[in-house]
């Protein structure tokens, strides 16, 4: 019996040794998340405003920021991904949906962070097109497939008569059942 209460007391004080293991880890852990919580404002947030405002001085034809200008601004060492992360964090900083998923402190990277932007701002409907952004769409589809102008323009007003007289008829019932 005496060496089973000798067993007892070695476990329960290897489970204290072992605790206070545990418990310094957790104090890293927590230091370590809130170190990768901050630099999302510190880093992330701070590299993609350069960034935005280098695209702003751009010049009128110009779609991207040069190898010159991003070596001359000290952002060519960080990665491509990094940096469209960090624009993409930037531009909508101040999105309702943004502030609220930042402060929940939930999230250590911008990319985590971005990702349930996106996913959360993905239900939000999108603004309707305006009838100069739907032409171009059709114009550009048209081109890609190869069809001809005049053709479609026939096909559009023989569609158009088609919902027309079934938008007609349908109303027609209605008035007959009222």
């Amino acid at each position: 019996m005496a060496s089973k209460s000798t067993k007892t007391v070695s476990t329960s004080s290897e489970l204290t040794a072992l605790q206070k293991v545990g418990e310094k880890l957790l104090r890293s852990y927590k230091t370590i998340q809130n170190s990768d919580h901050s630099r999302i404002e510190s880093f992330d947030l701070a590299v993609g405003n350069l960034i935005l405002s280098l695209e702003k001085e751009m010049d009128e034809g110009q779609k991207y920021l040069s190898k010159a200008v991003l070596k001359a601004h000290f952002l060519d060492q960080i990665p491509r991904q990094r940096r469209n992360e960090a624009k993409q964090l930037a531009s909508n900083w101040n999105h309702e949906v943004m502030v609220e998923l930042h402060k929940s402190k939930r999230f250590t990277s911008a990319a985590t962070l971005l990702r349930e932007f996106v996913k959360q701002t993905a239900s939000e409907e999108t603004p309707p097109k305006t009838a100069e952004q739907l032409a171009k769409s059709v114009v550009s589809l048209l081109e890609k497939n190869g069809v001809a102008l005049d053709a479609f323009a026939k096909a559009l007003v023989a569609e158009y008569a088609a919902q027309s007289e079934e938008t007609a008829g349908d109303i027609e019932t209605q008035t007959v059942a009222a």
